[in-house]
């Protein structure tokens, strides 16, 4: 099914669109993003970014543009689990 191979948005998103900003002295960081889907590379509405395990837990939805945007994540390396009705989730 076409549908569960584009879960795999995630791979190349992670690697082209995921930009993280921090500054000198600061103890956070905003990871932002573009989630498309892999075939039609069209933006994604309403799929939920999260970082899994976090406590609180830190995540949101991408907006009309498939834009996201995590504020005030502690600086350090994160997986980013990504999910949508109709599509598999991604870690």
């Amino acid at each position: 099914m076409k549908h569960l191979r584009i879960a795999q948005f995630c791979l190349l998103f992670l690697c082209l669109f995921t930009f993280l900003y921090s500054s000198a002295g600061n103890e956070f960081q905003t990871i932002r993003g573009t989630v498309v889907d892999q075939v039609s590379k069209t933006p994604l509405f309403g799929v939920s970014v999260v970082i899994p395990g976090s406590d609180p837990l830190i995540g949101t939805v991408t907006d009309l543009d498939g834009k996201f945007e995590l504020n005030q994540v502690p600086l350090g390396k994160y997986t980013l689990q990504f999910s949508m009705v109709g599509y598999e989730t991604v870690i």
